[in-house]
């Protein structure tokens, strides 16, 4: 079986940096609503112009939705990697101190 190795310390801080880089595009998104105005596509359309803005408004939100998700998801895999780190700790440590009997132990 082929060895599975990860450094938890990378990973946790490979997610945040997404996580900072995903909370900033997300702000810019915020900060940029999409505007359509009624006079935009000219005189006689402007019931169109008016579902162009509700389409682009419903984009919009799908996207800040989207990039809320992706926070939520790398939090989440950020507290996996924590709790596996954390648990190949406590395997690593009990390893070690068996490891130690084994070498202090009885002799035949």
């Amino acid at each position: 079986m082929p060895d599975i190795s990860f450094d938890p310390v990378e990973a946790q801080r490979q997610l945040r940096s997404l996580v900072a880089h995903n909370q900033e595009q997300a702000a810019a998104h915020r900060a940029s609503f999409p505007a359509f105005p009624a006079d935009s596509a000219g005189r006689g359309f402007s019931g169109h112009a008016a579902r162009l803005q509700e389409a682009l408004e419903r984009v919009h939100h799908s996207c800040a939705w989207r990039w809320d998700n992706l926070a939520a998801t790398a939090g989440a895999a950020e507290q996996q990697f924590r709790a596996l780190s954390d648990l190949d700790s406590r395997n690593g440590m009990s390893l070690d101190r068996v490891h130690s009997e084994r070498e202090g132990g009885v002799r035949g």
